[in-house]
């Protein structure tokens, strides 16, 4: 029986690497790429967006119309958007900037009431949006539309998000691949030759490619987490039954498997997971205890609706003996984790693979599937890019009701991971005179006298004051490292200690230091000359025109 399956073992492999070579050859050189991001603003944590908006630095509508024109930008290439609300988004957005100006709450208040206030959000397109087409992909349902919000997108709505589209997903939300007979086909924002993933494939590419910063999934086997994966974003598995399911398509109440479903976020950054969360459970998010530190064929039901079909139509009496298997399994695991533990596991055994490649590949899904089944809350963290310059990533598994350390330990990978990700695909990099700026550094009070400047750009070797953020009047220190791809810095005296006792430097966007002492050199010496001289020549013409010379001149 081992020589079996061993041999099966092997077979296994060479069957996987000749299948991802055919896949391959076929898409070979067809791919489309993404327009770059051209405003800081869509790479921002949608709580940084909320408290600006609260704080009257940021108008929503501001907000709202980029998201709607970074959408419009990327959409033609990934067809993640299916349904848009971008009048009415607008109409609540100016309501918003209204109640703000208006200074009914303090800043306090609307933080505490409505953590996301003026933020967009998107919606995964079989979770009801209010007077939104409401299919699930299915043809039969293509004229309905949503009568009401979901549980989810209720609560999300009283916290001050503003629904501005929904997301493609797969038939009936059962297959690991975007694609239905409705709205087509979704593409990765990596590679649109690549599969986004699914159910909750148009939420993940659409956060990852910046036309979205948070959004709301579902989950019955993976249709959070691959997706999150696939696309490079984060996304999150609750405990069953605490985050509402109300409101989805299929109704959750007609299926035995209900424990499996769990409604819950997909966003770019991890610190906006605990806040979403706390928000979408509502009533139940005490139960969580947060606040602790811590397709195929030409009929109108396609591949994802049959294979459902046949899963439902085979439960046989013999599935006992594998209930109990699983309680047992589950025990074991709750025992060997405990109340503070985390388990790791891969999202998928792969990265993205090519459209269809899934069909031949079908059980891949059971790496998250299994958590489903045994019920436990689980996050998907971003890691980076791999060798194929695609995402890769990691499950977190705690033991269920311990949503908290999940979601903690998903803010502390993205701490670490942040600063060592390769370089992010093209439509993540701003143009070289955009980066320029981005990486200037106001200088200090005795430098803009001397020079007659107020930034430059910073250089390794310079000394820099940190007067922003967390490491804020730390003493002065010399930059040692300039990362512009990825918009940070690295100064000597700047580091963290990791859990295995290490100790790290943390990367610092340029923009919170103040430069104390310049290197100087040649090309750096050239710079501030030409800054000066325009200086010169711009003050030179102020004033020169007078209301006399001006009518001689008529």
């Amino acid at each position: 029986m081992k020589l079996f399956w061993k041999a099966f073992s092997v077979f296994h492999r060479l069957f996987d690497i000749v299948v991802h070579f055919l896949f391959k050859i076929t898409y070979f050189g067809k791919r489309d790429e993404l327009p770059p991001i051209n405003n800081l603003l869509l790479l921002e944590p949608a709580t940084n967006l909320a408290t600006k908006i609260r704080r009257k630095k940021l108008k929503s509508v501001d907000l709202v119309n980029l998201y709607i024109s970074r959408i419009q930008e990327v959409n033609p290439s990934i067809n993640a958007a299916v349904n848009f609300r971008f009048d009415k988004a607008l109409e609540e957005a100016e309501l918003i900037d209204e109640f703000i100006a208006s200074d009914q709450r303090t800043e306090e208040e609307l933080e505490r009431e409505m953590p996301f206030l003026g933020v967009p959000l998107s919606v995964k397109e079989l979770i009801a949006v209010e007077g939104m087409p409401f299919t699930a992909g299915l043809v039969a349902r293509k004229n309905i539309k949503a009568p009401c919000n979901a549980e989810t997108v209720k609560l999300m709505k009283a916290a001050g998000a503003i629904p501005l589209v929904t997301t493609n997903i797969s038939e009936l939300g059962m297959w690991y691949e975007s694609y239905n007979r409705v709205y087509g086909r979704t593409c990765n924002p990596y590679d649109t030759n690549r599969s986004p993933g699914g159910s909750s494939g148009g939420e993940g590419a659409l956060i990852g490619s910046a036309g979205s910063v948070i959004g709301i999934g579902s989950d019955i086997g993976g249709s959070i987490r691959i997706p999150a994966l696939f696309n490079g974003v984060f996304g999150h598995k609750p405990t069953p039954e605490v985050v509402s399911n109300y409101g989805s398509y299929p109704p959750s109440g007609e299926r035995e498997f209900v424990p499996c479903l769990s409604v819950g976020p997909l966003c770019r950054y991890a610190t906006d997971l605990t806040p979403m969360m706390k928000v979408m459970a509502g009533k139940n998010a005490a139960l969580l205890h947060l606040e602790l530190p811590w397709i195929l064929g030409q009929s109108r039901f396609t591949f994802p609706a049959i294979m459902l079909g046949m899963t439902e139509k085979t439960v046989i009496e013999g599935s006992h003996k594998y209930l109990r298997m699983l309680e047992d399994l589950k025990r074991e695991l709750i025992k060997t984790i405990g109340d503070d533990g985390i388990l790791l596991f891969p999202t998928h055994p792969t990265v993205a693979p090519h459209h269809n490649e899934a069909i031949v590949r079908p059980f891949n899904f059971s790496y998250t599937g299994i958590f489903n089944v045994l019920g436990f809350p689980v996050t998907h963290c971003p890691l980076g890019l791999g060798k194929e310059n695609l995402p890769v990533g990691v499950q977190v598994v705690a033991t269920p009701y311990n949503d908290r350390i999940t979601l903690a330990v998903a803010v502390e990978l993205e701490k670490v991971f942040a600063s060592r990700r390769k370089q992010r695909k093209r439509h993540f990099n701003a143009p070289s005179h955009q980066r320029r700026i981005i990486m200037s550094s106001p200088l200090s009070k005795e430098l803009r006298q001397k020079y007659g400047v107020r930034t430059l750009p910073i250089r390794k070797d310079d000394e820099v004051q940190v007067v922003r953020g967390h490491y804020k009047g730390q003493q002065v220190g010399k930059v040692i490292q300039v990362y512009r791809k990825k918009y940070s810095i690295f100064i000597e005296r700047i580091q963290r200690e990791k859990a295995n006792g290490a100790s790290v430097h943390v990367g610092i966007h340029p923009s919170k230091v103040v430069i104390v002492k310049l290197k100087i050199d040649r090309d750096r010496k050239q710079l501030l000359e030409r800054r000066a001289k325009g200086k010169q020549l711009a003050e030179k013409g102020k004033g020169k025109h007078t209301e006399e010379s001006v009518a001689m001149e008529a």
